[in-house]
């Protein structure tokens, strides 16, 4: 799963139109016409001074997914194919997980919770949403699932309400598995280290509500069987999660949020999440009094984009908001901070970062994006986030999703405070972010019996 950037875009048209395709050919059906290529009009490749060159492009390796675990059979659901209405466009989508540069996966709440997955670099959509049962009566916002994507093929998805399994899929989306228990709630987060082990929270309340407690299950099976490891109304699990990642069996980090001047704490665990021990990092070297002097210190904070390299090197990006002047109440000026261990969080060695959200695609490359008056600035890494070159400014605003050093997609708008969803457009980049080229994508109901 690639980590995800949201920031804010100038749409753009394009000629472009690819025709109705058949469904992929490893879902089912023949395999999809692509357009030979794609025109960009000029507006959305803004000439800037002074960028760099962002990194040669190369190919991507293939990789090979990791078997899934066998999984005890259980009970399935009664079957219900959700009807998918041809209007399904662009500005439909609220998530985008693409694996490479062809394959991936994509979100769209409201059709039921729709999940698509695309093989042709999202020319193409298909429709390979679970069979959930999905009472008549139940809103929109209830239909969107929480998903977590290990590789092109496995994946996890779990809907709000009652009564809801966690669905699991090893080939693409063809077939869905439930698991033998079931959930009621209304947000869930979930993430997998590997084929077996994953870990699932359940959220009693708003997830932006610091305070509502949150429940912790592990899995050691794929997802067939869940164990309660942390009870919600365990404290240690009261701060606002805004991340989480683990690493094989046993290791993980949790980055939390603070609502107010408290310095926010990283939850670390080596047990597998029964136990967890909260870390406060030290202000940064870059400004020593960020966390106590009265004119520049921060005023919230915010930990993101964890990351796990090894059980004891690992990252982590400090934001927080300074009052920028004399204002009451003052309007804030983010700082963002990358905080990196080698040794389990006792020590840590920090940089400037231009972004609140950081994507390693390897540990000596690193990618982050912020949005500025004229478009979104994107930066490229190549010494583990120590220092940082701008790579483009682009024309528009958006959700940038960097799948390697080479590509990345995005789900872009035109500048503005209140753009219009409509015109939301799925931008794709091969060359390291340089330039961009509009996709015309056509989503594809699944077949019906």
């Amino acid at each position: 799963m690639r980590v995800v950037l949201a920031f804010v875009a100038i749409l753009l048209t394009s000629s472009c139109q690819p025709e109705m395709a058949d469904l992929p050919s490893d879902i089912g059906g023949s395999q999809s016409t692509q357009p030979s290529s794609v025109s960009v009009p000029p507006a959305w490749t803004p000439t800037t001074a002074g960028e760099q060159p962002g990194p040669a492009a190369t190919s991507e390796p293939s990789a090979s997914p990791t078997p899934m675990p066998a999984v005890p059979s259980a009970a399935p659901l009664p079957t219900q194919t959700p009807e998918i209405p041809t209007q399904v466009t662009v500005a439909d989508l609220r998530k985008l997980d693409m694996q490479s540069s062809t394959r991936g996966w994509a979100v769209a709440p409201n059709y039921p919770g729709a999940i698509f997955r695309t093989v042709d670099g999202g020319f193409t959509w298909a429709d390979v949403t679970p069979p959930q049962q999905f009472p008549e009566f139940l809103e929109p916002e209830y239909l969107y699932p929480s998903t977590f994507f290990l590789d092109a093929l496995q994946g996890w998805a779990i809907f709000p309400g009652e009564d809801s399994p966690v669905w699991q899929t090893a080939d693409g989306g063809k077939t869905w598995q439930p698991s033998s228990q079931t959930f009621s709630g209304d947000v869930y987060d979930m993430f997998f280290s590997n084929p077996s082990h994953g870990w699932l929270f359940r959220y009693w309340g708003p997830i932006t509500h610091d305070q509502w407690p949150k429940d912790l299950y592990r899995t050691g099976d794929g997802g067939a069987t869940w164990e309660l490891l942390v009870d919600g109304y365990d404290s240690q699990l009261y701060p606002a999660a805004t991340g989480q990642v683990f690493l094989g069996a046993l290791s993980g980090w949790i980055s939390t949020s603070s609502p107010d001047a408290k310095p926010s704490s990283l939850l670390v665990t080596h047990d597998g999440g029964a136990t967890w021990k909260g870390l406060v990092v030290p202000p940064p070297s870059q400004n020593p009094g960020l966390f106590n002097d009265f004119e520049t210190s921060c005023i919230r904070f915010g930990l993101h984009s964890p990351t796990l390299f090894t059980q004891a090197h690992g990252a982590v990006v400090l934001s927080c908001d300074i009052p920028a002047d004399g204002s009451d109440p003052p309007r804030p000026a983010a700082a963002n901070y990358l905080y990196r261990t080698l040794d389990y969080g006792v020590s840590w060695i920090t940089s400037e970062v231009p972004g609140n959200e950081v994507v390693f695609i390897r540990e000596d490359s690193a990618w982050s994006a912020t949005q500025t008056p004229t478009g979104l600035a994107i930066f490229h890494s190549t010494d583990t986030g120590a220092t940082w070159s701008r790579v483009k400014t682009t024309a528009w605003q958006g959700t940038v999703f960097f799948v390697s050093d080479v590509t990345a997609y995005a789900l872009a708008q035109p500048l503005g405070d209140s753009p219009d969803p409509g015109e939301t457009k799925l931008l794709r980049s091969t060359d390291g972010s340089r330039t961009w080229e509009i996709i015309e994508p056509v989503f594809l109901r699944r077949d019906t019996p």
